[in-house]
């Protein structure tokens, strides 16, 4: 992965995608001075390996990535989209990857990583995890509906 970095690229790119709805401008501005956590990827580059041990959260502000993982070989579990939450298990619970997440055309991400949200205050870290909830509790909603639909 290679760094790149131009602060209002990515704030236009922020203001974009649902994931920073709740956020202010300046919250948005915060997030977006960490010049280290924008990361541009090429085609092919892994942003998560399956296994690894890292707990940042990315949010894929451009471009398409992939989810995989080792014990089904060339089956691409979900296509992700700019406003994709990658990483948010790990994130969450400390624990490794649970998949690989692979660029399929250029990307950017923002990489959260524990330090950044130590830094970015109580508020922004509160919306992070508000978001993460209900990211989470439609997931399982849609898990449970598609349990139900298959039992019929």
């Amino acid at each position: 992965m290679a760094g790149a970095y131009d602060k209002s690229v990515v704030l236009s790119l922020m203001d974009k995608l649902s994931f920073f709805g709740q956020f202010t401008s300046g919250e948005k501005a915060d997030l977006a001075r960490f010049e280290h956590s924008v990361v541009r990827v090429e085609i092919g580059d892994e942003i998560i390996i399956q296994g690894d041990d890292d707990t940042s959260l990315f949010v894929l502000l451009k471009g398409e990535a992939e989810v995989t993982k080792k014990e089904a070989p060339g089956t691409v579990l979900a296509k992700l989209l700019p406003g994709a939450v990658l990483g948010e298990i790990s994130f969450i619970s400390k624990k490794p990857r649970a998949s690989t997440v692979t660029a399929s055309t250029e990307a950017m991400v923002l990489k959260l990583d524990q330090d950044i949200m130590e830094e970015v205050g109580p508020t922004v870290r509160d919306k992070i995890k508000t978001y993460l909830l209900n990211l989470l509790i439609k997931r399982l909603d849609n898990m449970n509906m598609a349990i139900l639909e298959h039992m019929r």
